[in-house]
Formats: structure tokens, sequence, C-alpha cells
């Protein structure tokens, strides 16, 4: 676990992969403490491209004095826009 960033490897799938490609963002909300206080931390979205399945990896850059305790993967059909999936992980 390295402090200041956030390490995610990601799989996306599609029950209608047959299709065009699905265009959407993915953004992680994470929830953790920061000087003793809970936050809620938003990360900036990902863009991606689905057709039946789509890996990503990476890592996204934390607040240094934060310590993630929760994170909320959304994938939304645009930034701010419709909730297509979820889930929540929580970090050890």
């Amino acid at each position: 676990k390295q402090r200041g960033v956030l390490n995610y490897e990601v799989l996306l799938t599609r029950s209608k992969g047959g299709e065009a490609p699905l265009s959407a963002v993915m953004q992680f909300v994470v929830t953790g403490l920061a000087g003793g206080t809970e936050r809620h931390i938003t990360l900036d979205p990902i863009k991606v491209s689905v057709a039946a399945a789509q890996s990503l990896r990476g890592t996204l850059p934390l607040p240094e004095a934060f310590s993630p305790k929760r994170t909320t993967i959304q994938v939304l059909d645009r930034v701010g826009g419709k909730l297509l999936g979820m889930r929540v992980m929580y970090v050890s």
C-alpha cells in the first residue's frame, strides 16, 4: 500500500457486448480520514470504451495526509451524467 496513491485494477463487462462499444467515464469516490475527519474525495474521471469487456489499471493521486478506507467505483454515461454501474470496495 503506497501513501498518496490509489492503485486500481478494474474489469468492466457488458451483457450486450456484441453491440457498438459504450463510451462512458469511470470515476472513483474515495472515503477516508484526513486529520481525524472523514472525507469523501471524487477523483478525476477516466474515459472508457467498453465492448464486451475492458480491463483497466493505473494509479490516481490522493492527498498525502489522506488515509483511504472505502472506494466507490462509478461508471457514468458522461461526467455528472446517468449512473450505469457501481461497486463499493473496501481498502485494507
